[in-house]
């Protein structure tokens, strides 16, 4: 699972640069997801 959240973080970078957005946005919602759930597991 670890493996996943690495190669999906650089992707979702790259889309949001893509889309002109403001990065910190995407970051902070992803560290947001992140740690309420850190390793991947379902809820």
């Amino acid at each position: 699972m670890q493996l996943l959240i690495y190669y999906i973080e650089p992707l979702n970078y790259y889309i949001t640069y893509k889309k002109g957005c403001c990065p910190t946005d995407e970051v902070a919602e992803w560290l947001r997801r992140w740690t309420a759930n850190p390793l991947g597991f379902p809820r």
